[in-house]
């Protein structure tokens, strides 16, 4: 009898302790459908996928450039040494001298490599924050013949997250988690200011990978799902380069008509003086 008692006590615990794993279990694959129906995040792969980028990544521009090949490049476009030169200080910006500035030429042609020091400059240098707050420089441009276009962005998320402060589960890992460095690679087609058909690689991750960390950036940033950020960029590109407010070219927009043409080795920007 007591022996029956004890197997009955064990079985009893037994199915005690199965009842609560099954309950865990349940838990967890509820939080899993939730996050993932609400962020499109998976909380079994997000991990894994944040630990490929802990690290500071490499610098993924294809052509390197410094402060003395923008400072060159600036002179060699706008004709003034005053644009973006170099102090006691460093290298510095005047804005006033960009703006009512104008090309040398009746025509310039400005490749990739130009164009991406001109708007790293920019970037980092416009009153005006063009992607997100400060901390977001423009690293890349490059166009083809085909329309297609590359941009490559690199954003300091170190004073965005100490900016977090709702203690919420999803802003806590964040904080944790995510770099404070990272790279995000834009690829889509270019045409009529506008980028179509976007998408972004994270750090050189496989899209796959990069998608879980655009969706957990969406979340970061506020909006509803990675495709909305993923257009965000697109548009703030755009923008940097058109915008009425601060747009690069903007402020020569009424003087120029720009073209992207192909020429012997590279795809150029081609600045044309218009003629009334």
């Amino acid at each position: 009898m007591k022996l029956q008692n004890k197997e009955n006590i064990w079985l009893t615990l037994f199915k005690i302790l199965l009842i609560i794993i099954a309950i865990i279990l349940l838990l967890v694959f509820a939080l899993f459908f939730m996050v993932r129906e609400s962020f499109r995040i998976n909380i079994f792969t997000i991990s894994s996928t944040l630990k490929k980028i802990e690290m500071n990544p490499q610098d993924m521009r294809t052509e390197v450039y410094d402060d003395k090949f923008a400072s060159e490049v600036f002179t060699k476009i706008f004709g003034d040494e005053k644009i973006y030169f170099e102090n006691s200080e460093g290298y510095y910006f005047d804005q006033k001298t960009f703006i009512t500035g104008s090309i040398r030429q009746s025509e310039i042609a400005i490749t990739n490599k130009e164009l991406s020091a001109m708007l790293n400059v920019y970037s980092k240098n416009i009153s005006q924050n063009w992607l997100y707050g400060s901390g977001v420089s423009l690293e890349e441009v490059v166009l083809t013949e085909t329309g297609s276009i590359s941009v490559l962005s690199k954003i300091d998320f170190g004073t965005l997250k100490n900016n977090l402060s709702s203690g919420n589960l999803i802003e806590g890992y964040i904080k944790e988690k995510v770099p404070n460095t990272m790279y995000l690679l834009l690829k889509g087609n270019y045409a009529e200011h506008k980028i179509t058909g976007g998408r972004i690689i994270v750090n050189g991750l496989s899209q796959e990978d990069s998608n879980d960390v655009l969706s957990l950036m969406a979340v970061l940033f506020g909006l509803n799902n990675r495709e909305t950020f993923v257009q965000r960029v697109s548009d703030a590109f755009c923008e940097l380069l058109f915008s009425e407010n601060y747009g690069f070219f903007e402020v020569q927009a009424k003087k120029l008509d720009l073209k992207f043409e192909k020429q012997i080795e590279n795809f150029v920007l081609m600045l044309y003086t218009k003629t009334e």
